[in-house]
């Protein structure tokens, strides 16, 4: 009852996780919500051009003073007043300025009357407000709608302080955004032009790059140098540029160009946000630590080669003590039924089967042969041990192809382990750990949200769901990693040994076993002709193949060896059944074949749930590291909460190590 309490909490808990790494991906790839959805949105800017002109100030700041002219298509009329123009105020830990702000435009409005139109020339109403270091300007008359068709503005401001070091401190650039990563609509093309004037034209160092595309894109797109009388141009320009697409530039300039330059900085991975992962994989590796404990015990010394089966060990205690607990009961029936304490019957009357050796069965021959058949449930009785007589019955009472009911597997499972306890192969038996299960998820929950409550806004609470998300999946994967087991005894070493001796014997190729059965003192004279003494000396051994991963193999050829005898064995007689040996040891071999026979039994389960668990960790991981990757990168902090921040670690843009989004100014926009 214990198990099935502690799967009612585990199995929502990893649900929710999931969603919530779902959620957080989401995020990661969508920013804030779905604004190219919003009806305002629908609409394309077919020309975006920004003038930029560099002024070197009394302080020795440099800013440019940028024109923006605009030129919008509208499908749709009576939706839009307007437009909207984001521009972050925030480098890094670095402050920009937005002054002398005017709009211009000619403006195609609706009358009051249906249909009429009136055109608005001059100057532009407009409106700003600061939210998160953003400065929000918003274009547009609030008490008219635009009609569908071409509209125009012309934005202008100053943007203040904008002149860069490169990180190594050996040059300076102008590193701009142009249009900015944070637009709902698309762009048909986007210019950008800056003026250098000719004081500093002679200062410029030749080094120029031009960045397009999403936020850390590095497309690149064409500049070019036009020196004039008055001033030297360089241009750059991409298009078309979809949603949330950017075009940067960068412009190298001479070490003391500028008299005052902010020196960009690698942004530092928070603490706090390594808390969660690094405790959760301290839980892993300590549940991993036991886990190898438990079904690995001590090294053993040297191996002995072994040809007989451990003797009066079970075939379900011997899978346990080599940490393959879930081929326990399919070995055990092989055990049983080779023995003939149990006999395998069909629900179909038996069929001639063509002239010739029986031909290999598919996969769905296999499962329906696994459905006729059965087990009388007299055999069951003849099983003297009473607790492999109720293991066996739950696993195989309905027939071999019907799956335990889960409940009734876990409680089988707790009986197998317990059976090893109980004869001394282990030192604990399954379910003495549960209570790892609610302190995990209690103290998961706990950090998770003084996480959740202490993370800022903006990228850094994604990344703190991402966190929080990873580290709860590594500890409960560390829970059903956490062996239900304990290390072996001195006794369950020895078997242990024995079983890898088998393993070695196994593993030889056939006329290596019989050669080497032949030079051993105690073994049985036996040659590759005398068929029906191998078949009774590799018969018994069939179920420890399974343990051991050599069934396949095994039974292959066992079956040819079964081929030269006058009969089958018994155990196969008794079918009478044209099908291939190795069909039937598969066939036989319930819980290798359908997984929901074991998914809730005995440490197999956790190997189960911990590989699907690992699917979702590594899938989590990998979210986790891009997201950090692109914060390290991430110069402008886009005020506070912009999820089209820049993010260039600014190397250099000029000289190639740019991106997209990676400069001052830029931010985004839409309609309203």
């Amino acid at each position: 009852m214990l198990r099935t309490w502690t799967r009612w909490i585990a199995y929502p808990i990893i649900l929710v996780a999931v969603m919530l790494l779902a959620s957080c991906v989401q995020g990661f790839a969508s920013g804030r919500s779905g604004g190219a959805d919003d009806p305002l949105n629908q609409f394309t800017i077919r020309s975006f051009v920004a003038d930029y002109r560099l002024e070197i100030q009394p302080d020795g700041t440099t800013d440019v003073v940028v024109t923006e002219q605009i030129d919008a298509n509208f499908s749709r009329s009576r939706v839009n007043r307007g437009i909207t123009r984001a521009i972050p105020l925030t480098y890094q830990d670095h402050t920009n300025s937005v002054t002398d702000i005017t709009v211009t435009g000619t403006v195609r409005s609706a009358r009051t009357t249906i249909g009429g139109a009136e055109v608005d020339t001059g100057t532009q109403p407009v409106s700003t407000t600061v939210d998160k270091n953003v400065l929000i300007i918003r274009i547009g008359n609030p008490d008219r709608y635009l009609m569908s068709g071409d509209q125009s503005w012309t934005l202008s401001y100053r943007l203040g302080d904008v002149a860069m070091n490169t990180p190594d401190g050996l040059r300076q650039e102008i590193y701009l955004d142009a249009n900015g990563t944070g637009w709902e609509v698309p762009f048909t093309k986007v210019t950008a032009r800056l003026h250098v004037p000719a004081d500093l034209a002679g200062r410029l160092d030749g080094q120029t790059a031009c960045y397009w595309g999403p936020e850390g894109a590095r497309n690149t797109c064409p500049i070019t140098t036009a020196a004039g009388a008055d001033d030297t141009v360089i241009t750059a320009s991409a298009g078309p540029l979809d949603r949330r697409e950017n075009l940067t530039f960068a412009v190298g300039f001479a070490n003391d160009a500028f008299p005052v330059a902010y020196t960009p900085k690698s942004a530092a991975l928070p603490w706090w946000l390594l808390v969660l992962p690094v405790i959760g994989l301290l839980a892993y590796a300590i549940a991993l630590a036991q886990w190898f404990r438990a079904t690995r015990g001590r090294r053993p010394g040297a191996i002995v080669t072994e040809y007989l089966p451990p003797e009066g060990v079970p075939a379900l205690v011997a899978a346990d003590v080599m940490g393959r607990a879930p081929r326990g009961p399919s070995a055990q029936l092989l055990e049983f039924v080779v023995a003939g304490t149990l006999t395998l019957r069909s629900t179909q009357p038996a069929e001639p089967g063509p002239d010739g050796p029986p031909s290999r069965l598919g996969w769905w021959q296999r499962r329906k042969l696994r459905k006729q058949l059965f087990i009388p449930t007299e055999d069951f009785e003849q099983i003297e041990n009473a607790d492999l007589q109720t293991i066996m019955k739950g696993y195989f009472g309905g027939g071999l192809g019907v799956a335990p009911h889960p409940d009734t597997a876990a409680w089988m499972a707790d009986k197998q382990a317990e059976l090893v306890q109980q004869g001394g192969w282990r030192t604990w038996a399954s379910g003495s750990r549960t209570w790892l299960l609610p302190v995990f998820i209690l103290f998961a929950l706990l950090a998770g949200a003084g996480m959740l409550l202490l993370a800022p806004e903006g990228p850094e609470r994604w990344l703190a769901y991402a966190s929080a998300v990873l580290g709860l999946l590594l500890v409960i994967a560390a829970y059903f990693r956490q062996p239900s087991f304990g290390p072996l005894t001195e006794k369950g070493r020895d078997l242990r040994t024995h079983l890898l001796g088998l393993k070695q014997f196994m593993a030889m190729a056939d006329s290596d076993r019989i050669a080497w059965l032949q030079g051993v003192e105690s073994a049985p004279r036996v040659s590759s002709d005398d068929h029906a003494a191998l078949v009774k000396l590799y018969e018994p051994l069939l179920p420890y193949a399974v343990i051991l991963g050599h069934e396949k193999t095994w039974s292959e050829l066992l079956g040819e060896h079964e081929k030269a005898l006058p009969e089958q064995s018994a155990w196969l007689s008794d079918l009478r059944l044209n099908v291939a040996f190795a069909d039937l040891v598969t066939t036989l071999d319930h819980g290798h074949q359908h997984r929901s026979f074991y998914s809730y039994s005995g440490s197999e389960s956790m190997r189960q749930t911990h590989m699907s668990l690992g699917d979702s960790v590594s899938d989590a991981t990998a979210s986790f590291s891009e997201a950090l990757s692109n914060m390290q990168r991430s110069d402008n902090d886009g005020g506070g909460g912009s999820s089209w921040s820049s993010s260039s670690r600014s190397s250099g843009g000029s000289s190639g190590g740019g991106r997209s989004g990676g400069g001052m100014g830029g931010g985004g926009g839409g309609g309203w």
